[in-house]
């Protein structure tokens, strides 16, 4: 998944770029080759830590959140919960459309027949 990192009033360490990573690859993880890529704004306001993430994922699909904490760590967890729970949304959808024509063979509309002993 490509990344996009952009910090707004703030200079992104290394530190802060570990943070974004771990986060981004939770994501990957849920979402294995679905995502494409990830944009992270980070932004510091008076003092407010917000963090800004959207996820783009397989069929234009766009999964965002937003947070704002007293820390990077906490705000960054927000955020990323935020998209963690829509990609496991999204996924369950994925996935329950791929198990309804799950048995080859099988003819619409006409129950299945089952083989007596």
């Amino acid at each position: 998944m490509r990344l996009n990192l952009t910090g707004r009033h703030v200079s992104i360490s290394e530190e802060l770029h570990a943070l974004v990573e771990a986060q981004v690859e939770r994501v990957d993880r849920i979402m294995k080759d679905s995502a494409v890529s990830a944009r992270v704004v980070l932004d510091l306001e008076g003092g407010r830590h917000c963090v800004d993430v959207k996820v783009h994922a397989r069929e234009d699909h766009i999964l965002p959140g937003a947070a704002e904490a007293e820390s990077w760590d906490a705000s960054l967890h927000a955020a990323f919960d935020k998209v963690l729970h829509q990609a496991h949304t999204v996924k369950g959808k994925w996935e329950s459309r791929n198990r309804r024509g799950a048995k080859a063979g099988a003819v619409p509309g006409k129950p299945p027949e089952t083989a007596t002993a």
